[in-house]
């Protein structure tokens, strides 16, 4: 009788988790390029690679070409996947497996960090594409760009957070591994977090276990790892034209100095509404790893923004350190849910407020400003530490 218990339970999250994909992709919609990323470029390199005949005459296209430079299994594969193959069709499922496998990942990390079902639904529908407007250094985890290995890279690392706060760590590193061959940046943000964090957890860290640790990762990693140290090899110039070319197509991730003031009111007054979510977590030791990983996220993009805005240094540049953000936007969702739902009882008004906010969050009406949630996040403090209201 349990085992059919926990099965009609097992199905019944997995349909709740298929129709929270069905509405994420409904209400996020489908995209092949982006406004303002130039993610569209990466298009170009891979049509010459099914066509060489294709951007002979491109120095962006044949100078890639040359250093090979793309470190994405995804970009090794392309011309497998999309030479003789329809490409909106492959690009559409892609994209539907790769949204169902992040809510579910999304919903692991809810229910670990909460304790709570409910939270992890409520973490996993909190996931839309609205969440490059809140926060800093365009971290673009919504992203279903079917040349890009991120989307694969983002369901692995969340699962890989998660393992971390269960101290599962030979784990964790095996799919830190899995995901270095689609996108290598991504998982060395998850290594940049994880040396404060070992430090931190030095008794449970021991060499035994970063032994342990590093052949898990390794293995699955080899066929990028390869070739990451050869890109490291490379020589690359850097002058005043690198450093233009740079500050033109990537300074929304790269320079704070060029990013308009609207960007950084919407993202304190996010930074707000996670503060008053961590506040909102039980004191244990998720609460303690979530401020320790925020910090050392702080740490890492004030380093970024020193070493390109006061005093330029090209291979911090590189490593764009602002994109660490995105492990903030994850870390967030969960403890924003916990906020919602310690606060959601009978109170209408309270109802009202955490309905209002959720859906300005996750851009269901285009037409809500963002300055909407300073009175909400106002209402939302109040709620929490004047529990009389």
């Amino acid at each position: 009788m349990n085992v059919y218990r926990t099965g009609s339970r097992t199905v019944w999250t997995l349909l709740i988790l298929l129709l929270i994909t069905l509405h994420s992709f409904l209400i996020n919609g489908y995209f092949h390029s982006s406004r303002f990323l130039n993610v569209a470029t990466y298009v170009a390199p891979i049509t010459a690679q099914c066509d060489p005949t294709l951007f002979r005459n491109s120095l962006y296209v044949q100078s890639l070409k040359e250093k090979n430079a793309r470190l994405s299994i995804l970009h090794e594969l392309s011309p497998y996947l999309f030479c003789d193959a329809d490409l909106e069709t492959i690009s559409l499922i892609q994209w539907c497996v790769c949204l169902f496998l992040t809510v579910c990942a999304l919903f692991y990390l809810g229910t670990t960090l909460i304790g709570s079902e409910i939270a992890g639904y409520g973490t996993a529908l909190l996931f839309n594409t609205a969440l490059n407007n809140w926060t800093l250094g365009s971290p673009a985890i919504y992203i279903n760009f079917f040349h890009h290995g991120i989307q694969w890279a983002i369901v692995l690392n969340i699962v890989s957070l998660t393992l971390i706060l269960k101290r599962k760590y030979p784990l964790a590193f095996f799919c830190m591994g899995v995901a270095w061959n689609f996108h290598p940046m991504s998982v060395l943000f998850l290594f940049l977090l994880f040396i404060p964090y070992g430090i931190f957890h030095r008794n449970e860290c021991g060499i035994k276990t970063l032994a342990v640790c590093a052949v898990c990762f390794a293995l699955p990693a080899l066929p990028m790892l390869v070739k990451s140290f050869l890109y490291l090899g490379m020589e690359w110039e850097y002058g005043p034209e690198w450093l233009a070319a740079v500050r033109w197509t990537a300074w929304y991730t790269v320079f704070p100095s060029t990013w308009p003031a609207s960007y950084f009111l919407r993202s304190g007054l996010f930074l707000a509404l996670f503060i008053m979510g961590l506040h909102s977590l039980s004191r244990d030791d998720g609460k303690k790893d979530v401020i320790l990983f925020v910090t050392t996220i702080g740490i890492a993009c004030s380093v970024g923004t020193i070493c390109a805005d006061l005093y330029p240094v090209p291979f911090i540049m590189k490593l764009s350190l602002w994109r660490t953000s995105w492990i903030y936007i994850i870390l967030a969702l969960p403890c924003i849910t916990s906020l919602f739902v310690k606060l959601w009882d009978r109170s209408l008004l309270k109802r009202f407020v955490i309905i209002a906010t959720f859906v300005l969050l996750t851009g269901s009406i285009q037409s809500f400003p963002f300055y909407y949630l300073i009175p909400l996040d106002i209402l939302l403090f109040l709620f929490l530490y004047c529990p009389s209201l």
